[in-house]
């Protein structure tokens, strides 16, 4: 997200993974629903100096973070 802050991009991907909460996955043809949508999500932003992929791996750490922290939650590097 450009020229977002990482307060304000955990903002936008805790708004996305509360929406998708409310939503259930239903069964093609029947409708019936057969489970819920969670998303669990690691957030990082660029520091000075940074490579991409320093900014990908903080990102990757914080999303198993929320994964060992229970699941469906959105974590930031704590590198920020």
């Amino acid at each position: 997200m450009p020229n977002t802050d990482l307060k304000d991009s955990v903002k936008v991907i805790e708004n996305i993974r509360q929406t998708l909460e409310k939503n259930r996955l239903k069964r093609k043809g029947d409708g019936e629903s057969i489970g819920k949508v969670t998303l669990s999500a690691g957030v990082a932003s660029f520091k000075r100096g940074d490579t991409v992929d320093a900014v990908i791996e903080r990102a990757d750490q914080s999303l198993y973070q929320a994964k060992t922290n229970g699941r469906n939650q959105v974590v930031a590097s704590s590198a920020e």
